[in-house]
């Protein structure tokens, strides 16, 4: 068996030497004839390379986003745990009494863990620096199946108090304070004013729950916070036990749901238990973002190959002599069609290799505008299966721009082909006149679809921005967030002290008109809500309570932010801290239960902690973004805040400073002013508040970006497409032009019978288009706002776009037509 396998290989081999040899001859000859035609070359090489970087660099972000898991071992097995309210269909963070009973309920699942973000000052002799930490259960690591570089995770003791002052590092920290020495175990840091010790350094491929995220720290808590359920501060994230399905473990759970609402009617009558896969909790929003990049970055590559093609059509006219005597010289059809796809291919590969070193830098320009938008943005690189994909699409690339020159040099099986290519008429290159227009057809319907989607996608972001957020002129407001370290700031006395001190400090700054704080800055992305009771009102269940957000607000809040004041007061000295409690209320939390705004002053309000007096009802903001309405507000005073809302950690120990100036000249001089009352706290997100509110709808201005500019990519690749084939019909009718003129055509008439020719492909592709667009709009559903998927200012504006810019492409041959001699044309 071995002898005859081995004779079969040897004269196989023959043959394989032979094709070996003819594949490359063939390179080598590809080589020569497009050394011959250098621009032609340039040309094609520059032009799809640009498009194929562009695919690169999406596809780069869709593969690391949405295609590659999670960095963590068997990550399909992690789901995140959301405490949820059926009254309000709201879902978000939990209890650490709840987190507790949860971690009994081991039905399912093989660990459970629960996770906060905090700030922390990390303190050196030059000053404070904020950095962003996450305080995690001492088995979060386990939980996710990660390990550290160096060092360990934490024990389970760790969380307990006296044993909690211990830090794990993330690698890009770990280098920026120590450079690249690996002895950082058992180093102190003063985070937060108290001394931690390093026992690990996390690889830089750990990014949950955040990639900002640079220290962890244990989870602990008091007794307080242990005893209140209703304080939901601790996000979960469990691993599902092998051979557990997802539906199984959410029966599971909703199960302990109905269990513990039974066992705590008071604080979990109305609220379940509800997974998502952390995977897909991680990608967000995100994919319909990506996948509309890919899909419009894709439409321009394809318009760009319609383009080479018909470049390539235009060529293979010269080319005609050539490939007859190639083919008089005994060269068969199979051997010429070889031939002319190794030429497009070697173009197509070397775009590929262009496309690969510009998209490095495509990556870098996705990472910086969408940085606040788009997740896991730092696993974005060029890796193998991405390299795969540039080779898959290269080849691609081209058989597409080589069929049409070989159909129109070598045409269907049966054709004679010598009888074919000794044609010299102009024209006569059998379909090649057909086939150049459909792809000029196509080229216009593709980009009619894309400038559709952009014009919704970009009046969507318009009507958006017309939305009044309920702050008055957010680009002279300077927000800066403040992070109060319990170790100095423990009670509600020294927290209300240094707002005192800090609103007074801040307000003889030049250039500051007013100054306050709030805790939940609104387009700032947390929130803290709870249920309440209008008091000598009929007493309703806990399913039935209304919700409401509670915000923590110190000195003059209200007037920087330019928030009107409805009726009643704002707070001052009356609402000190051993005051009877106040609260003011936003107008969406009055207008349901009361006839005005004047009604609702001095109603009692009972949140299940306090029971305060509306003094005030003021105008309301859109707490979470432009697109959802706002949303019932409680503010307290800061004098009264200890205990007003949650048991334990007073969230007036992190607030955001806004101050009414030009932040441009404000920032240092706010910085020093802090740091003269305690230098150990560091500013965070020192920025303008309308850089928040637009990074709010950040992901939405990405789009309009990149989709915008693609389209205005295939509007130009689709007029040049038009361009080029008007322009080559008026050289091939140049005779025929001359005839007319001679016969006493005028130039208006030359002008009309070359516009003609383009103005049938123009409508033809514009109504292809709008059939198209009509269809492919709707998926943009979910990214527009106020506007139809079918909005008819859209398609009119596309329509006069696309139109213009096309007739102006039709128009020049046409000009260059009429000016033709009569009498040199008919002679040449």
């Amino acid at each position: 068996m071995g002898c005859a396998h081995a004779m079969c290989l040897a004269c196989k081999l023959p043959s394989m030497i032979v094709r070996m040899a003819s594949f490359v001859a063939d390179l080598r000859y590809c080589l020569r004839v497009l050394s011959r035609s250098p621009g032609f070359a340039l040309v094609v090489v520059l032009t799809l390379g640009i498009c194929i970087g562009a695919n690169t660099a999406i596809f780069s972000a869709v593969n690391a986003i949405l295609i590659q898991p999670l960095p963590a071992p068997h990550s399909e097995r992690l789901v995140r745990l959301y405490q949820t309210n059926r009254q309000n269909s709201n879902r978000g963070p939990t209890s650490i009494a709840t987190l507790l009973d949860w971690q009994h309920e081991n039905e399912a699942f093989s660990g459970l863990a629960g996770y906060a973000f905090k700030g922390l000052a990390l303190q050196d002799r030059t000053g404070a620096e904020a950095i962003l930490s996450a305080a995690v259960s001492p088995n979060y690591f386990a939980v996710l199946g990660l390990t550290a570089r160096f060092g360990r995770t934490f024990n389970l003791e760790e969380d307990q108090s006296g044993h909690d002052h211990v830090v794990i590092l993330s690698d890009r920290l770990c280098r920026r304070l120590y450079g690249d020495e690996t002895d950082v175990i058992e180093k102190s840091l003063q985070l937060n004013g108290e001394s931690y010790v390093v026992i690990g350094v996390m690889p830089d491929t750990v990014t949950f729950p955040n990639e900002r995220v640079e220290a962890w720290v244990p989870l602990s808590f008091s007794q307080d916070q242990l005893q209140a359920r209703g304080n939901n501060w601790v996000s979960v994230v469990r691993r599902l036990k092998d051979g557990v399905s997802f539906a199984q473990a959410q029966q599971a759970m909703s199960t302990l749901a109905h269990r513990l609402a039974s066992r705590y009617p008071d604080a979990l009558a109305d609220h379940g238990i509800e997974l998502n896969s952390l995977y897909q909790d991680t990608v967000g929003d995100t994919r319909p973002t990506l996948l509309l990049l890919q899909a419009t970055v894709a439409c321009v590559l394809l318009i760009a190959c319609l383009n080479v093609a018909n470049l390539s059509l235009t060529r293979a006219v010269g080319r005609r002599k050539e490939i007859a005597t190639r083919s008089a010289l005994g060269a068969s059809r199979v051997r010429l069609i070889r031939q002319l796809l190794t030429e497009s291919t070697l173009l197509g590969l070397g775009s590929g290799c262009i496309g690969v070193l510009l998209a490095e830098w495509g990556i870098e320009l996705l990472s910086w505008l969408g940085k606040s938008y788009l997740h896991r943005l730092t696993e974005v690189r060029i890796d193998a299966f991405v390299l795969g994909f540039v080779i898959v699409v290269s080849l691609l690339v081209g058989i597409v721009t080589g069929v049409a020159p070989v159909y129109a040099l070598c045409g269907k099986r049966g054709q004679n082909l010598q009888t074919r290519l000794r044609e010299n008429r102009p024209g006569s290159i059998g379909a090649g006149g057909r086939s150049r227009r459909l792809m000029v057809v196509f080229q216009l319907a593709s980009a009619v679809i894309m400038l559709t989607c952009a014009g919704l996608l970009l009046r969507s972001f318009w009507h958006l921005q017309s939305v009044q957020s309920g702050v008055f002129e957010p680009e002279q407001i300077l927000t800066a967030t403040i992070r109060l370290p319990p170790a100095r700031y423990r009670t509600g006395d020294s927290i209300v002290a240094f707002y005192s001190a800090e609103q007074a400090r801040v307000s003889e700054l030049p250039g500051v008109k007013s100054a306050g704080a709030i805790n939940d800055l609104p387009f700032g992305g947390s929130h803290d809500a709870s249920s309440f009771q209008i008091e000598g009102r009929p007493a309703l269940s806990d399913a039935q309570r209304p919700t409401a957000d509670n915000v923590i607000v110190s000195g003059n809040y209200f007037r920087t932010a330019g928030i009107p004041l409805l009726a009643g007061r704002l707070f001052d000295q009356r609402d000190a801290s051993g005051a009877p409690r106040t609260i003011l209320v936003n107008q969406t939390f009055a207008s349901p239960f009361f006839k005005d705004a004047q009604d609702a002053i001095g109603n009692r309000i009972n949140n299940g902690t306090c029971i305060a007096t509306i003094i005030g009802v003021v105008g309301d903001v859109h707490q979470y973004s432009l697109i959802k309405m706002a949303a019932p507000e409680i503010y307290y005073p800061v004098e009264q805040s200890q205990d007003a809302i949650d048991i334990g950690e007073n969230d007036a120990q992190w607030m955001t400073l806004v101050i009414r100036a030009d932040p441009a000249m404000l920032v240092e001089p706010l910085r020093k002013a802090i740091a003269e009352i305690d230098r150990d706290l560091p500013l965070y997100q020192v920025r303008p508040w309308s850089q928040v509110i637009a990074d709010s709808m950040g992901d939405r201005r990405l789009n309009v970006w990149l989709v915008g500019s693609f389209a205005l990519v295939a509007l130009l690749l689709a007029a040049l497409g038009l361009y080029g084939i008007v322009s080559y019909s008026v050289i091939q009718r140049r005779r025929e032009i001359g005839v007319r003129m001679a016969l006493g055509a005028q130039s208006l008439d030359v002008i009309r019978l070359i516009m003609w020719d383009g103005t049938r492909m123009l409508l033809s592709g514009m109504l292809i288009g709008l059939l198209g667009s009509l269809g492919v709009s709707h998926l943009l559903q979910g990214q527009l706002y106020q506007v139809a998927p079918t909005d008819p200012a859209t398609l009119v504006g596309v329509i006069l776009l696309l139109g213009a810019v096309a007739l102006m492409a039709n128009y020049l041959p046409a000009r260059r037509a009429a000016s033709i001699d009569p009498v040199r044309s008919l002679t040449e």
